[in-house]
């Protein structure tokens, strides 16, 4: 019992140390892992009070090391993918940044002044435009858009109807593309166009083709099926128009 009891608390004392070589033995596959990736992972989340400043220094150390010329690419820890640009207007110099991520209709586009001090920031989903902000140079929000504001649905709700009547996600690029348009002359009211895909087994590989293409009516949420994409013109022109008013 008494050499039971010691072999115990020896087993006790050495769980320390086990725990000590566990965590460098962790760290060691954690560093092996993320310095074996072709691209660097930045270890920041993506949001505005990160994406406030371009590191102009790290971009000019980088650009063009990745077979991109004056480009920068990397990711960040969710797997949203970064591209750092810099470009020239009037002899003066702007970096950019844009970040997507694969599968996801979100897609976010930033400007940068010369300092490296965000001037403009748009938010997309999809081709679709979300929000447009712009600062000043004392960080001064000076112009603020929210393009929801001109249309009954968002695209969260246009979502949940997608769910509901087909089944399909447009959160997911996978599944579908959804867009928006605004009214025209003689529209009298803005649309969504969905764009729904299927993704078969064919000859060993996966085949992703155009299953069909629908349009959500935005001022009563109603879905309408177009058999033909050539009909989006007819749409867009308001010729033979399903969401204009009689």
């Amino acid at each position: 019992m008494i050499i039971n009891f010691f072999r115990v608390v020896s087993y006790i004392l050495l769980i320390p140390i086990y725990l000590k070589k566990m965590k460098r033995i962790i760290f060691t596959v954690l560093f092996f892992t993320l310095t074996q990736c072709s691209t660097p992972i930045e270890f920041y989340k993506n949001n505005l009070e990160k994406m406030r400043y371009f590191n102009i220094k790290k971009f000019e150390e980088n650009k063009g090391k990745q077979d991109y010329d004056n480009e920068y690419h990397y990711k960040l820890l969710d797997r949203s993918e970064v591209r750092e640009f810099s470009i020239m207007d009037n002899s003066e110099v702007f970096y950019i940044r844009e970040i997507s991520k694969k599968g996801s209709p979100f897609n976010y586009f930033y400007s940068y002044d010369k300092n490296g001090n965000l001037s403009i920031e748009k938010k997309y989903f999809n081709n679709s435009i979300l929000t447009h902000t712009e600062w000043d140079k004392n960080s001064k929000i000076v112009k603020e858009i929210n393009y929801d504001r001109g249309f009954k649905h968002s695209f969260k709700q246009i979502r949940d109807i997608v769910l509901k009547g087909k089944n399909i996600d447009i959160y997911n690029t996978k599944e579908a593309i959804a867009d928006r348009f605004e009214p025209n002359k003689r529209t009298q009211t803005g649309w969504y166009e969905i764009h729904i895909f299927k993704t078969i087994h064919y000859k060993g590989e996966l085949v992703t083709f155009l299953k069909e293409n629908i349009a959500i009516i935005d001022e009563t949420g109603e879905i309408i099926t177009k058999e033909s994409i050539k009909e989006r013109e007819n749409i867009k022109n308001g010729d033979n128009n399903p969401l204009r008013k009689p």
